[in-house]
């Protein structure tokens, strides 16, 4: 954790040749889809928000 961010990273420690931005994008997708029903136990009327920035 990086603050209240996570940096993650693909193709480490094993490489895994030109997949690493796509992995990255398809984890990201799947987390956007997530969010969207996922509960906040204390704060049950607050939609959990989740930014993504890709570098690569």
């Amino acid at each position: 954790t990086i603050g209240d961010a996570y940096m993650v990273v693909s193709g480490l420690p094993v490489r895994n040749g030109k997949l690493h931005g796509r992995e990255i994008a398809r984890m990201s997708l799947a987390l956007l889809e997530a969010v969207k029903t996922f509960k906040i136990r204390h704060r049950p009327d607050e939609q959990l928000k989740l930014r993504i920035g890709i570098h690569s």
